[in-house]
């Protein structure tokens, strides 16, 4: 694993440390805003950057994928979600559920 050739390198708050167990796994998220600008802010003030940050044009990463990023939420005595092998992607986007029908992106 990398930092990977076809992103722009957009390094914030560092890692979360090395990973501590379980399989690999894809985690994706909903930035629930309308700018990557902005998403980068709330990783900054929160120290929450994942992995990756997809908008419509750009594919940035933050944390190298040899290491666990820290998008996720640990709640204490539990997993320490961050570091159980997630690949974190975080989507620009605002996710939104219709009184008919699943989630769908707005």
């Amino acid at each position: 694993m990398a930092i990977c050739p076809f992103t722009t390198w957009k390094p914030i708050s560092g890692p979360a440390g090395s990973y501590s167990s379980g399989p690999f796994k894809i985690v994706h998220h909903t930035t629930e805003g309308s700018t990557a600008e902005g998403a980068f802010d709330a990783f900054r003030t929160n120290r929450s950057d994942p992995h990756f940050t997809v908008d419509g044009t750009t594919i940035y990463q933050h944390v190298d994928t040899g290491v666990a990023a820290r998008a996720l939420r640990n709640s204490p005595g539990g997993v320490e979600t961050n570091r159980d092998s997630a690949v974190q992607i975080e989507v620009v986007a605002i996710s939104a559920r219709t009184n008919d029908g699943p989630c769908e992106l707005v």
